[in-house]
């Protein structure tokens, strides 16, 4: 299973509510900010572990930012 970014004005919103920007955040939950991007701007999907700590750190659950992604093989 993976996570891909619902709506990236709205995870935009929340990482700037939070008092961060892009890279910053990405910085602050101990991600690559160029993979950041990826995963924001919905290039890239994600595993639970890392989906969690980006809805931790914004005090959201995961299905507020993220929706479940089946693999695809």
């Amino acid at each position: 299973m993976k996570y891909k970014v619902k709506d990236t004005k709205e995870l935009n919103g929340l990482i700037a509510t939070s008092g961060f920007t892009v890279t910053g955040f990405a910085k602050h939950i101990h991600a690559s900010g160029s993979y950041f991007k990826d995963v924001l701007e919905k290039r890239k999907s994600v595993f639970p572990p890392y989906a969690k700590r980006v809805a931790n750190s914004l005090g959201v659950s995961i299905t507020d930012i993220f929706f479940e992604q089946d693999d695809v093989k």
